[in-house]
């Protein structure tokens, strides 16, 4: 009885010398960089020391007080303890049920503490650390209590005040000098003399950037350190957590030409910081070209200036101007951007004034300008008369559009909410406010590579104008698009089967704007003219891409053939029907043809040749790649 009580008396100062025993061991164990540590070693040796730092204890306090014992028992008694739980009080993202879970397949529960187990149960522990990201973090050691409940030790190192460190370095020739030996001068001062060694004779050509002898030199640079902590989610006094996703979308905003080094390192205080070297791009661009518009389907020269760095968070600011070659006046977009890296909360704003109408032939031209007017809907005399006699000229106003609204439950989606005013050549005008929500492209991947999408639109809204009170009548529009990709061989550009379907239905009351736009996105290749203006379409194409190697590498080895069939079914019920185009409500078009796909000077070009349904010979020029899946 005295022998039991004496145990109690001394068992809490026993159970601190064992604690102290084990973290000696542990910590003389673990090296300086934070490794994955192996815990088996340490545990044996604190069960050799624990042993013998009791004796020790015992000898000492028995001389003292007269008396003899055994700690043999004690330690026995602790040492088989079977464990009933494993904790880690001090970890800050272990969620409970994955140290279960480790306890579990480790074999640590109901069993006594031993090295082997512990190991097994700090891989697991270390896997599910590198899975979610918290590559730095690990498990350094266990510590059994009397109660049987053994405590993991962890280290999860945190962030520290300033997360995110960047510095920025250019890209320099380094060329002979007969002063100084080597100088260092940009690519650009390089050009030069070298265009001015050359001269006029051109007998040496100019040497291939790839070719010159180049290094980096520290620099200023523009984005800012905070904006990158935040897309990567990296908070001062949070465990570092590497997040590979996030870092590609920072890349991909195009900010940086080349990363020289981005890893973490360890403070003076033992914290964490992401430190970055990196060289930026030129954030000011000029670019100049040829597009299709939205809403005539004519050709418009395009240029447009770009800021893609503004305030060194990856915001974007433009202006874009286009004109067609008979278009009454230019048609001018001013955009800004801060799309957090394509993460929730990123927004623009837009404003814009286009030319929407025919150009001025047409309306010289009676026969290309004649519409019908569905008279089943309630629609009065005059607005028919209106109708007919106005043509469209422009549209003006201003969009606000919202990243990623629904976060929290789709994990693409779109919003955006417009207001704009438009004109008719005979100076009527109709305000339309419109909102539009977006969800997708959702992705799906199939076994060799095949891969599908699918997006979904919604559009509603309301439009009035001063001769009818600014009564409001509501529009609505939907469209569903989805697009296939089957790889057909397994190399590196093998010959792919991709498919585009979309449909698209709206109300009769849809503004004739967004009608005709609609009717420009559902044509067929082959065919001159536009569809009009229509309310729902169903739009469908197959396409078999074959690389193909040209004799000249000059340009790069990007060229294809394209198979096709193109085909349609458009309807104008209650909307303006351009009878040139459309001679009743329903029309079908359909195409087949082939086409070479090939970029120049970084300009990607299309060129088909079709057989349309109707027994004509057609052409068709466009710019831009064949659609994907992305």
């Amino acid at each position: 009885m005295s022998r039991m009580k004496h145990h109690h008396q001394h068992g809490t100062l026993l159970t601190v010398l064992i604690i102290c025993c084990t973290l000696w061991n542990v910590l003389a164990s673990i090296e300086t960089k934070p490794q994955p540590t192996n815990v088996a070693q340490p545990l044996r040796n604190a069960q050799q020391k624990i042993r013998s730092a009791i004796q020790s204890f015992q000898k000492k306090r028995d001389k003292k007080q007269g008396t003899t014992q055994d700690s043999d028992d004690y330690v026995n008694a602790l040492t088989s303890m079977p464990i009933k739980e494993v904790t880690a009080p001090e970890s800050m993202v272990l969620p409970r049920k994955v140290i279960e879970l480790a306890a579990k397949r480790s074999g640590m529960i109901g069993r006594p503490l031993n090295a082997a187990s512990v190991s097994e149960c700090a891989k697991f522990i270390k896997q599910w650390y590198h899975r979610q990201g918290y590559v730095l973090s690990s498990v350094t050691g266990a510590t059994l209590n009397p109660d049987g409940v053994t405590e993991l030790k962890v280290e999860e190192p945190v962030m520290a005040n300033q997360p995110v460190a960047i510095g920025f370095a250019k890209e320099v020739v380094i060329v002979d000098d007969d002063d100084e030996g080597q100088k260092t001068v940009t690519y650009k001062q390089f050009r030069k003399m070298e265009a001015a060694e050359i001269g006029s004779s051109r007998v040496r050509k100019p040497v291939p950037r790839s070719d010159l002898n180049t290094t980096y030199v520290q620099t200023e640079g523009r984005t800012k350190a905070k904006p990158i902590a935040r897309t990567l989610d990296l908070y001062p006094g949070e465990p570092f957590r590497w997040q590979q996703a996030r870092w590609k979308r920072i890349l991909g905003a195009g900010l940086f030409s080349n990363i020289l080094k981005c890893t973490p390192a360890r403070t003076n205080d033992g914290k964490v910081q992401l430190q970055v070297i990196a060289a930026e791009r030129p954030p000011r661009n000029l670019e100049y070209g040829v597009t299709k518009s939205f809403y005539t389907g004519s050709w418009e020269g395009e240029v447009e200036f770009e800021h893609q760095n503004l305030f060194g968070g990856g915001e974007v600011a433009s202006l874009n101007v286009r004109r067609g070659a008979k278009d009454s006046y230019p048609s001018i977009r001013a955009r800004y951007t801060d799309e957090k890296f394509g993460f929730e909360g990123g927004y623009g704003i837009e404003a814009f004034s286009e030319f929407i109408g025919e150009t001025e032939t047409d309306i010289d031209n009676d026969d290309v300008v004649t519409f019908e007017v569905d008279k089943s809907e309630d629609t009065s005399e005059d607005e028919i008369n209106e109708i007919a006699r106005d043509g469209l000229l422009g549209r003006t106003g201003l969009t606000f559009s919202l990243n990623h609204p629904f976060a929290s439950v789709l994990d693409r989606s779109a919003g955006s909410a417009s207001f704009e005013r438009t004109t008719t050549r005979a100076g009527n005008h109709e305000v339309i406010a419109s909102t539009t929500l977006e969800a997708g492209p959702f992705l799906r991947g199939y076994p060799d590579e095949a891969r599908h999408s699918l997006k979904v639109s919604l559009t509603g809204g309301g439009r009035g104008s001063p001769k009818r009170s600014f009564e409001v009548t509501p529009f609505t529009a939907a469209t569903i698009v989805a697009k296939e990709i089957f790889p057909l061989s397994k190399v590196d550009r093998p010959v792919c089967l991709a498919f585009n379907h979309a449909v698209t239905a709206s109300s009769s009351s849809l503004p004739v704007h967004e009608a005709r736009a609609a009717g420009v996105r559902a044509s067929v290749r082959g065919y001159n003219s536009s569809n009009g203006a229509v309310s729902s379409s169903l739009v469908g194409t197959t396409e078999l891409r074959v690389p193909i190697t040209l004799p000249s590498t000059r340009f790069g080895q990007d060229a294809s053939l394209s198979l096709f069939g193109d085909w349609h079914f458009v309807d104008s019920e209650g909307g303006q029907r351009d009878t040139k185009v459309m001679n009743g409500r329903f029309a079908r078009r359909s195409s087949v043809g082939i086409g070479i796909r090939k970029s120049i000077q970084g300009l990607p070009l299309k060129y088909d040749i079709c057989f349309t349904e109707d027994g004509k010979l057609g052409t068709h020029f466009s710019l831009g790649r064949d659609f994907d899946v992305l």
